[in-house]
């Protein structure tokens, strides 16, 4: 028999709460990143949240070299702990949580009022959910009108990423599998800038260009 575990990848996922819950509180353990590209972030670092203290013991010592204590060992380990750096970084920054993610609705909601969703599609979250606005992505008609789109953004120093790309299936070191559907939407999602301090002027021309040149 196999123990068995599901351990949910919501690096992205701080300040999420689903139907009431957090996220953290699904599957047998989640991760959660503090890189510097999240919402809320230590520099380099993350967390795992798990739903039982034995899954916590591992955890623990798998990230703390093994150790048991300074001279016995639980197991075999690696070195995956905050510095006192990173944690400062976090001190700091955890207070203006409320208002990070307030200012962050507000650009989301600019690109929903601006932007032409007759050309491209947007995310959609789901009912129940209180979101953290982590990422604005948007899916154009095919990697032609994106890569356009790109070139034209970045002409005016406005630089989006292409997060989600490319589908994992076409990595070099994974067995090749045909998927439709991650193909095509991975070669024309854009991450659109998302962040404190983003004003009405740069906005206005980010979605302008957008319309334009998508169209």
């Amino acid at each position: 028999k196999y123990d068995l575990k599901v351990i949910y990848d919501a690096a992205h996922c701080f300040g999420v709460k689903y139907k009431g819950q957090s996220i953290f509180n699904y599957g047998d353990a989640s991760t959660c990143s503090f890189h510097a590209t999240k919402i809320f972030h230590t520099g380099e670092g993350g967390a795992i949240f798990c739903n039982s203290s034995e899954f916590h013991k591992s955890s623990f010592y798998s990230h703390n070299f093994g150790h048991n204590g300074p001279s016995t060992f639980y197991g075999v380990g690696i070195n995956g702990k905050m510095s006192e750096l990173q944690a400062a970084m976090g001190l700091t920054i955890l207070p203006h949580m409320n208002y990070i993610i307030e200012e962050r609705r507000k650009v989301v909601e600019f690109y929903k009022e601006n932007l032409d969703f007759t050309l491209i599609r947007s995310i959609r979250i789901r009912e129940n959910t209180i979101w953290n606005y982590s990422y604005f992505p948007i899916v154009f008609k095919n990697e032609e009108i994106l890569e356009r789109v790109i070139y034209g953004l970045q002409k005016n120093n406005i630089y989006p990423r292409r997060y989600f790309y490319p589908s994992l299936n076409n990595l070099p070191y994974v067995a090749s599998v045909k998927m439709n559907v991650s193909d095509a939407i991975s070669a024309s999602v854009l991450c659109l800038p998302l962040y404190v301090g983003l004003t009405r002027v740069e906005l206005s021309l980010i979605t302008d260009l957008i319309n334009k040149l998508a169209n």
